[in-house]
């Protein structure tokens, strides 16, 4: 195989990988709470995925109307999953990502941080008020506590 044959199949290989990177977003996944929804964070955080979750969420919402409370868990997520986004640009995406939920009358949670994930939110000036838990399990049981209801 010749150079500029090889070079142009690496070329489609990195263009079909972009695709596939540009594609990943977060599932929106209901819970066994009624209008409570988990967003499950994971893996390396770029501004285009950021702007793919934020998509996903919004379409989701504007679907399912009916949506409270929305648990963004972070478990899934290290420090070096920021390596690919500046740290300022994050935060105030996460910080418009929540006031908008909430002005749409969506309880925001957050669960799963790290104390690494959560020194750098606040090193960078995260600054938007919202419940936090330390895992999935502890949003949920407060949320029934709140008086959640279970969906049948």
């Amino acid at each position: 195989m010749d150079l500029q044959t090889e070079n142009a199949q690496l070329k489609e290989k990195i263009a079909d990988y972009q695709l596939i990177l540009s594609s990943m977003s977060a599932p929106v996944i209901e819970s066994f709470l009624a209008q409570v929804v988990l967003v499950p964070l994971t893996g390396i955080l770029t501004l285009e995925r950021i702007n793919n979750i934020d998509q996903d969420i919004f379409d989701y919402v504007a679907a399912n109307p009916h949506s409270e409370c929305m648990i963004i868990d972070f478990t899934g997520i290290d420090v070096s999953d920021f390596d690919y986004i500046d740290l300022h640009t994050l935060t105030e995406r996460f910080e418009k990502l929540n006031k908008t939920l909430s002005l749409m009358g969506i309880r925001v949670l957050h669960s799963g941080m790290n104390p690494d994930v959560v020194h750098h939110f606040i090193t960078t000036g995260y600054s938007f008020p919202s419940e936090s838990f330390p895992s999935f399990r502890t949003a949920l049981q407060q949320l029934v506590r709140d008086g959640y209801k279970q969906a049948f």
